[in-house]
């Protein structure tokens, strides 16, 4: 579930780009952003993600969220995985099931057994099951 109470956003020097937005997005569900060009979209994704502070309210979550950006150069060089921040958990994955028991390989993975799989899912969902992670 993600939770936005009372999010604000300004950039310094500059004016509110929102103001006490309230937002309730239940698990499992699916949600459209929808706007104007600079009306806040990607600043509030970028809040949601936790890539950026909002100017006030609380952001809860319950889960893992990925912002991909809308504009993508920046992450020309990044594999699949390290775009999605993912790619250490698919590590730790890899060595544990290698074989290798390091504590660092289990906290890293956090139980998150099935990330691979479900990562899988989400390509093919989107069309792109043709890409390795």
């Amino acid at each position: 579930m993600i939770l936005l109470q009372n999010i604000s956003f300004g950039f310094p020097g500059g004016n509110l780009l929102f103001n006490h937005i309230n937002i309730t997005i239940q698990s499992h569900s699916r949600s459209a952003l929808v706007g104007s060009n600079g009306t806040g979209k990607s600043t509030l994704l970028k809040i949601i993600a936790g890539e950026i502070q909002s100017s006030e309210g609380t952001v809860n979550i319950d889960g893992d969220i990925f912002y991909v950006p809308q504009i993508f150069g920046n992450c020309n060089h990044l594999t699949i995985a390290e775009c999605l921040k993912i790619d250490q958990k698919l590590h730790a994955l890899q060595k544990i099931t290698d074989g290798e028991v390091d504590e660092i390989y289990f906290e890293t993975l956090n139980d998150d057994w099935d990330i691979e799989e479900r990562s899988h899912q989400a390509l093919e969902y989107w069309g792109l099951g043709n890409f390795k992670l």
